[in-house]
This record gives C-alpha cells, structure tokens and sequence, in this order.
C-alpha cells in the first residue's frame, strides 16, 4: 500500500475514476477506504488487473493469493513465489519488478519481431533474466536498450542542445579516449581540445578498461558553469600528460557553417546530420547563393563530414535535392519486408552544384548518414566529384527509436541502404577516398584541409 500510495504525485487523481469489479466483494473494500484508492493507483499503473479475485481481508494475503492479482493468467510471464508464503513488502517491490522486466522483455521481442532487420537473429527472450543480456545476442552494436541519463544525453545530441564541454567523444578500444572533434566555438575548442587528443583522465579518474563512453560522458558533462579537468595526452603513448580545465556550458549545435577561402573556395563544414540539418545546409547555402560575387566566383564547394558520426536519413534524403535531378532514384532502402526506393523529390539541382568542382572530405569517424552523403555526390557527379581523407567507418544500417514511459529508450536496427547506382554495400569497408591524406594530431594545423587549399 505504501508504495502504490506514494506515487500519487506522479499519476494525478485520473486513478480516481475507475470503478474497481472486486467491490461486491467485499463490504469493507468501500470507496472511501485507503485499500480501494490504492488498488485503484494499482490498476491504473497496469500492476494490477481490474478483475474479480477471491481475496479473504480478514487474514494475511499469501503470496498465491497476490499472484492472483498480478498474474493475470499469462503463461509467457513466469513470476517466483512460495505458495503459503505471506506477503512482505521486499517480496512485493521484487515481484513488480521482475513483473515489470519479463512485460518489458516480451514488448521488445515483439517489436523486434515485427520490425527488426533480420528477425531470424531474435532469440527467445523468456531464456534471459534482462534486457541487456537478451540484446547482446543480437550481436548488433547498434541495437541499444538506453537507461534515462543515457536516453536524454542521446536524444539530447539528435536535437542539438545539451550542457557540457562541446565536443565528440569515442572509445578507441578498453581504456583508449578520445576526442573525435570539438564543436566549433565550443569550451573545448576555445580550451584548446584536438582532434585525437586522447584523454587519460577525467577530474583525477582515470580511464580504465572498465569504463564505458557512456561512463565518460557522464562524468565530463554536468550543471553549467562548473568545472571539468581533463587529463590529455596528445603525441603518442609516451608524450607528456598535461590537464585542461574547462567550464561547462550549455550547447546549441550550430550544424552547418560556411567559409569562404582565398581563391575562391568555399567551405561548407557538416559538423552532425541530425534533425534540423537540411534547414541548417539549405540556409547556409542560400546565404552563399545571395552574396553574388561569392557564388559567381566560387570555383569549388568543400563539404567537410569529417568525424560526422550519424544522423537523420529523412534529412540527408532532403539534402539530396541540391545534388540529384528530380525524381531520380538514389537510395535504396531495405527492411525485412520490403525494399523501398527513394526519389529527389525537388528541383533545386539546376540552381547550384551542377557547374563546379566538388570536394567532400571524411575520416575513419564519418559514418551512416556522412556516408551516404559523399557516396551519394561521388555517385551522381563522378567527374566533378574528389572524396579525400582516410576511409570512413562503414556504417550502411538505419535504426529506429521507441521510449518507454520508466524514461528507458530502445534504439534498434530496421534496415540497411544501399546508393542507387552502384548498390554496393560500404558495411565494415566504408568509403575509400580517392585521395588519401591524414590530419597530424600533433600540430594545431589541419593538414588535410590546408593540402586542398593548395592543391587538387
């Protein structure tokens, strides 16, 4: 009763309303009484089943008689008790819980069943005691059952806004950090940060094998305007550790920003294809396309997704406008059902990229959506077209998003695309660059952008 009573604040007073079967029953079980408001917080939070059950009140429940209640005649849901055992709140709170898991646990297998790339790998879910346990069967490391920090910190870089040092992070391998790329105009930029700059340490804690990007996400980000030390090693395994400190702020993501260089090259830099991209592209270039004596002159467009790790398809497929005549076919998209083929769907081709060179510039770190931006140029535009840098991820799989009302977020693979005119599959291989240049960690100076300014 304790329990259930204390989630009052939570669930409001729409609890009150439902008209509880058992109240026949029992003289006692009155309206008014705490037993009948809380078996309604109780029905209303799906713990229990509004149905008539042969429960004496005048002597102690057993654990039989709860499981009455909670059971609800569903042979796939199997729940530990001892018959004649008496009901304590410990057994209780465990049984809800376990309850709550095996539900949680056949939601998802049926939503993977339906919609899953390849439903064949599913296992059966009542083998395992957790989420966690039955996903890594999938051996999928894009299908990801995300607790509530992790859930908001993810859905947090999809929309763009979040607090911390500004920069993007990965996990080489066990006990291997680092900084994939600041964010331009970031804390961690104006602190100095580099592009593989490896970070053996955070506040004092230092990374080890047994902690996760995750674990390292949470301990660089907190409440803004507070302090993080970062412990950096910048040339090597055996180079120097030094610390820098850096004051956390809020973040909003500028996606897209643009340059124009000497000689006339003009620089578009994809810093993340997330939602709100293609509004972010479409404005920078328009911008470019007003300025008339920048776009008369530009003689060559640099599309920088260096260290651009995913994203949105539905916004790369808009992007696409700018690059492909309409109506031709440029993705094709497959689920475990069918194959869908996606179409530029505007006629912006004729207006800008149709007449100058195009450079796209990737990285190991580029990946999916970032991908299927530069193959997608090269692939439409072969003689204008030069990808350079070093081979990207390899990433050719789309995943889907579902929440659940505890704050939990499952990410889960539904299918994988190929470009329409090779139908090639980039999975684990990535796209190769016809010119292949590396940044140097070890210099302020970005090698790779400075080499095309002077060449190519």
């Amino acid at each position: 009763m304790m329990y259930f009573q204390s989630m009052g604040d939570a669930i409001g007073s729409d609890y009150k309303t439902i008209d509880l079967t058992v109240q026949a029953k029992y003289q006692k079980l009155t309206p008014d009484s705490m037993l009948y408001d809380t078996l309604q917080r109780a029905v209303y939070l799906g713990f229990l089943k509004n149905r008539y059950s042969e429960i004496d009140l005048k002597q102690q429940v057993s654990q039989w008689a709860m499981m009455v209640l909670l059971h609800y005649n569903d042979e796939e849901i199997r729940l530990a008790y001892t018959k004649n055992a008496p009901v304590t709140i410990s057994w209780m709170l465990d049984l809800i819980k376990q309850r709550d898991t095996q539900y949680l646990m056949k939601d998802i297998s049926d939503t993977l069943q339906q919609e899953y790339l390849i439903p064949e790998k599913i296992p059966d879910w009542k083998q395992y005691t957790g989420v966690q346990r039955f996903l890594e069967e999938l051996d999928d490391p894009y299908t990801v059952y995300f607790p509530p920090t992790d859930a908001k910190d993810f859905t947090d870089a999809i929309y763009g806004e979040f607090v911390g040092i500004g920069a993007y992070i990965d996990m080489e391998k066990p006990w291997v950090l680092k900084i994939v790329k600041p964010i331009k105009n970031s804390p961690a930029e104006k602190a100095g940060l580099h592009i593989g700059d490896r970070v053996v340490a955070i506040d004092g804690k230092k990374v080890t094998e047994a902690m996760s990007v995750t674990d390292a996400s949470h301990l660089i980000k907190w409440k803004e305007g507070t302090k993080v030390i970062l412990s950096i090693q910048r040339d090597g395994k055996d180079a120097k550790i030094f610390d820098v400190e850096i004051v956390r702020e809020k973040i909003i993501l500028e996606y897209v920003s643009t340059e124009v260089f000497e000689w006339w090259d003009c620089y578009i830099d994809i810093d993340m294809f997330s939602v709100g991209v293609y509004s972010d592209f479409s404005r920078a270039v328009k911008k470019l396309a007003h300025i008339w004596w920048v776009w008369w002159n530009c003689k060559r467009y640099i599309f920088d997704v260096r260290g651009n790790p995913w994203g949105s398809l539905q916004d790369v497929l808009k992007i696409w406008n700018f690059f492909v005549p309409k109506w031709e076919k440029v993705l094709t998209v497959s689920t475990n059902n069918s194959d869908e083929k996606y179409h530029a769907t505007a006629s912006l081709y004729d207006e800008y990229f149709t007449w100058t060179s195009l450079i796209v510039l990737i990285d190991e770190h580029s990946a999916s959506a970032s991908e299927i931006f530069a193959g997608m140029i090269r692939s439409y535009h072969p003689r204008s077209t030069k990808i350079i840098g070093k081979t990207s991820f390899g990433k050719w799989t789309v995943q889907a998003l579902k929440n659940y009302v505890n704050g939990w977020l499952l990410k889960y693979t539904i299918a994988q695309w190929l470009i329409w005119r090779e139908q090639l599959s980039i999975d684990k291989k990535g796209i190769t660059p016809d010119i292949e240049i590396s940044d140097d960690p070890k210099t302020e100076q970005d090698e790779v952008l400075e080499w095309v300014k002077h060449n190519t």
